[in-house]
Formats: C-alpha cells, sequence, structure tokens
C-alpha cells in the first residue's frame, strides 16, 4: 500500500469495523437502515459501520458510499477513527496542483481524475515511486 499522512485540519469520526481495517484505507459506510429510532436513546455508537474498498473495481461501486480514510487499523468489529476531511500527503497517479481529484483504487492513496470529485490537489505530483502531493479531502 502506498503511504498516506494526514496533516491535521480535519474532522475525524469513530465507527465500527465490518472488516479488517488498515490505517489509510479508503473506507464506505455499510451501516444497516433504521438503526436509529425517534428516541435518541436508541443510538449506539457501534450503528456508524465501515469497511476498506479493497480493490480497483469494488472503488467504481463503493465510491459513491465513501465515508472518509482509515486513521488507524482495526480488526472487524473493532472500534477504529475516520477522517472525513483534511489535508493529506499521498501518492499515485500524477496529479496538477488545483486539479479536482477522487479516489479510485482500494486505499486513498490513488488519485484519479474520473468519478466522485473528493479533493483538490494543492500540489502537483509526477506518477514516479517517492513522489507525493498534498491533497485536501473532503467526503460527504
Amino acid at each position: 500500500m502506498a503511504e498516506t499522512v494526514y496533516l491535521g485540519e480535519g474532522k475525524i469520526i469513530t465507527a465500527y469495523a465490518t472488516a479488517n481495517v488498515t490505517a489509510g484505507d479508503l473506507v464506505y459506510c455499510t451501516s444497516s437502515d433504521d438503526v436509529v429510532t425517534l428516541d435518541a436513546s436508541s443510538y449506539a455508537a457501534s450503528d456508524i459501520t465501515a469497511s476498506p474498498i479493497t480493490g480497483a473495481a469494488e472503488a467504481s461501486a463503493k465510491s459513491p458510499m465513501s465515508i472518509g480514510v482509515a486513521m488507524t487499523s482495526a480488526a472487524s468489529g473493532a472500534p477504529f477513527s475516520i477522517i472525513t476531511e483534511g489535508l493529506f500527503i499521498i501518492s499515485g497517479a500524477a496529479v496538477t496542483a488545483g486539479s479536482m481529484v477522487t479516489i479510485s483504487g482500494g486505499s486513498a492513496c490513488v488519485i484519479d481524475h474520473a468519478g466522485s470529485i473528493f479533493g483538490k490537489a494543492l500540489t502537483g505530483t509526477s506518477a514516479a515511486i517517492g513522489k507525493h502531493a498534498v491533497v485536501k479531502l473532503r467526503f460527504g
């Protein structure tokens, strides 16, 4: 997996993993419908669940349900932190500073220019190994 580094300036939520999650994974919502009723006491922290997007084919189908980037690793059933907005240093495909970007692979480290827009490149990069871009991401 390519490296993803969170630079701060973001919003973090907690979810429960429905599959093993590795820090840096792009995750999508797997929560069930109708788990919260009119009474606030019906809400439990475990009502929000998420799973990692595991490949390019799944990314195509799951990107619209993406809720952020896993900040911590977790086993299935365990809580973990998800950043829903922030600045990241990421690697992946070439991108030009100022370009709108989306995430298309199995992790938050693949920059693409098609599909749902998740952010903007603040610096550019080539696709070469070891090259990175600063990207502002916002999910939801």
